[in-house]
């Protein structure tokens, strides 16, 4: 994309996109990949996740959100989920029901 981009300043997009067969919203798309967007959660909540989840490695995300709401800490049960799914600390799903 460094070649669109220094013949940018030369010749019309139009003919640039004509000659490389590039899209033209392609070209004037520009990806900035270094600014990631910043946590909304507290690193604090991050944490006391993760250690509720380590001391406790049996517990879903459903009881480590029960044990931090009743700490008093008020977290959203999705973040919990979303927090422990980007740790790995998610447990294996269990759909193995017996049907007699």
């Amino acid at each position: 994309m460094t070649v669109v981009e220094s013949l940018e300043s030369s010749f019309p997009v139009t003919a640039i996109s004509m000659l490389t067969g590039i899209p033209r919203s392609f070209i004037y798309y520009k990806r900035n990949i270094s600014h990631h967007r910043k946590s909304r959660v507290p690193d604090s909540v991050v944490k006391d996740v993760v250690r509720i989840s380590t001391e406790r490695v049996t517990y879903g995300y459903r009881r480590v959100w029960a044990l931090l709401r009743n700490s008093g800490l008020v977290v959203n049960i999705k973040t919990v989920r979303r927090i422990m799914k980007m740790n790995n600390l998610s447990l294996p799903s269990s759909n193995t029901r017996t049907v007699q």
